[in-house]
C-alpha cells in the first residue's frame, strides 16, 4: 500500500506515458480506498445483524478496540528505536543531513 500510494509520484514528469501511469495508480488508490469501505460497512452491517437482543454494541466494538491498543503498545516502541529504519534513526539521519546542508 505504501508504494501504491507514492506511485504517482514516481510517474510525474515522464511525458505521456507518465501521466497516464499516474492516472492509472490513482484510479487503483481510489478503487482500494472504495472497496476497503464498502467492505468495512458490509462486515459492520453483518456484525450488527448479528447481535441479540441482549447485546449492546459495545461488545461487539470491544474487542476491535482491545487489538488496535495492543498493536499500538506493541509496534509503535518497536518501529520507535529499530536500528536502521526506525523512527529515530531515520529522523536523526534527515537532521544530520540538514545540519550538513547548512
Amino acid at each position: 500500500l505504501y508504494w501504491l500510494s507514492i506511485g504517482d509520484i514516481y510517474c510525474a514528469g515522464s511525458g505521456h506515458a507518465g501521466d497516464c501511469c499516474g492516472k492509472l495508480v490513482n484510479l487503483i488508490k481510489h478503487c482500494c480506498l472504495g472497496g476497503s469501505l464498502f467492505l468495512s460497512v458490509l462486515f459492520v452491517v453483518v456484525s450488527y445483524s448479528m447481535l441479540h437482543e441482549d447485546d449492546t454494541i459495545s461488545e461487539l466494538v470491544r474487542p476491535m478496540i482491545v487489538s488496535r491498543v495492543q498493536s499500538y503498545l506493541t509496534w509503535i516502541p518497536i518501529w520507535f528505536v529499530l536500528p536502521c529504519v526506525g523512527f529515530f534513526h531515520v529522523w536523526h539521519m534527515e537532521d544530520k543531513a540538514l545540519s550538513a546542508a547548512k
